[in-house]
């Protein structure tokens, strides 16, 4: 038999033999997508929580903004020690005035909310004056 027949008799069987994939190449090709698509799910996740906690501390600051320049637009002489208020059920404002220096009020105002087991916070400060004299 000439050689060039034997050559060509041996690539035929090969291809024969290697017409698809075998289960064992699918198996571990499905276990590695398994796996790369786990890693992605828990990333989502952890995506999703980071966002719900920067939503909630955004809604804080909303809140003691909104607390700020109603104790700022307030007369200077209702300004004084009052709280905590309870808003949403979620939130709590509190503030504290001192007098330091004749005619001025420092105010320190404090927004907190429970995520999970701790409690979170956030502080602003600011001074109010009496504009009356």
């Amino acid at each position: 038999m000439p050689i060039w027949k034997s050559c060509n008799r041996l690539n035929v069987n090969q291809a024969e033999n290697e017409k698809g994939f075998s289960l064992i190449e699918i198996m571990i090709s499905l276990s590695i997508f398994a796996v790369g698509i786990l890693a992605i799910s828990s990333l989502q996740i952890g995506t999703i929580n980071s966002n719900a906690k920067a939503g909630r501390t955004v809604e804080a600051v909303a809140i003691a903004q909104e607390q700020v320049e109603t104790l700022m637009t307030s007369h200077y002489a209702d300004v004084n020690t009052t709280g905590p208020i309870t808003l949403n059920t979620r939130y709590n404002v509190s503030w504290t005035v001192a007098a330091p220096v004749m005619n001025t009020k420092d105010v320190a105002l404090i927004v907190s909310w429970r995520e999970g087991t701790q409690t979170r916070s956030i502080a602003m400060n600011f001074t109010i004056r009496d504009e009356t004299i």
